[in-house]
């Protein structure tokens, strides 16, 4: 049920919107965001360490056998089914974005949609007075 919430309220509005997000923040540089989200994405990670966790079990893939016939004669081959395993996932992933999210919020930068370059909505170079930073999440 949080995975549906998640894809209604995040995902489903970039994908039918066709926009990324980004993090804006008034005199900020490229360099200065990079320094801010990287210290932001060490405190997640240290919060929220990487735990892998399968989802489902593993099953074993039919067999196939392939016959052919020449002459009165039969002949089959059997190709035996291979192992699928288990889909593996970070369970901490989700996590590690809320918190990456909260933190960046905290250093004062907003989330915003980034619906590509234009003369209302441009995206600032890294001199400019503000620059946003494009992110998908």
């Amino acid at each position: 049920m949080k995975s549906l919430l998640t894809f209604t309220n995040v995902l489903l509005p970039l994908i039918l919107g066709g926009c990324a997000m980004g993090w804006s923040r008034p005199n900020t540089t490229e360099a200065e965001f990079k320094l801010d989200r990287f210290e932001c994405e060490q405190q997640a990670a240290g919060r929220y360490p990487v735990v892998i966790a399968s989802i489902g079990s593993g099953h074993e893939a039919p067999s196939q056998a392939n016959c052919s016939s020449y002459a009165g004669h039969m002949n089959c081959t059997a190709t035996p089914g291979s192992y699928v395993p288990p889909r593996q996932v970070d369970a901490n992933a989700n996590d590690r974005v809320k918190e990456v999210r909260s933190c960046l919020q905290s250093k004062g930068y907003v989330s915003k949609p980034i619906n590509g370059p234009s003369k209302s909505n441009p995206l600032r170079s890294p001199n400019s007075e503000e620059f946003i930073a494009t992110v998908i999440e």
